[in-house]
């Protein structure tokens, strides 16, 4: 039963939220999209990318930006 628990659980997925000149500002772990900002959803968290250009590699799956209502764009 604990085992069958723990499989339903959402894994954590990772965002990263970009200013007006796409720069990283923040990174954040959840099991949901952020509900405001400007937020893409990457691979890892990297605190190199803070302040920086993501790579075209650090995107998941080149998805783009997450709006405030959890909708890609």
């Amino acid at each position: 039963m604990f085992i069958a628990r723990w499989l339903e659980r959402k894994q954590p997925r990772f965002y990263a939220r970009l200013d007006e000149m796409n720069r990283c500002e923040t990174l954040w772990a959840a099991c949901n999209p952020p509900d405001t900002g400007r937020w893409v959803e990457v691979v890892e968290l990297n605190p190199f990318w803070i302040g920086k250009t993501l790579p075209a590699s650090a995107r998941y799956h080149a998805r783009t930006p997450v709006t405030a209502t959890g909708i890609y764009i």
